[in-house]
């Protein structure tokens, strides 16, 4: 289990929520969802609990999307 404060990469977060990582860097895109932070290096860190409350506060935007 994913620590409640943790932030993980793209692909871990996408796979926390049961999407692909493609469709998780789609809907940043689109800003469907904002990453809780970003490396020095340009990578997204993602915190699970949030990205879930993103997408929990926007049920029908991302429904059937992956």
């Amino acid at each position: 289990m994913i620590s409640q404060r943790a932030t993980v990469p793209t692909g871990t977060a996408a796979d926390a929520i049961g999407v692909s990582r493609a469709t998780l860097s789609r809907w940043n895109r689109e800003r469907k969802v904002t990453p809780a932070s970003t490396t020095a290096g340009g990578h997204l860190r993602w915190n699970v609990d949030d990205l879930r409350r993103q997408l929990a506060a926007k049920p029908h935007e991302h429904e059937h999307e992956q």
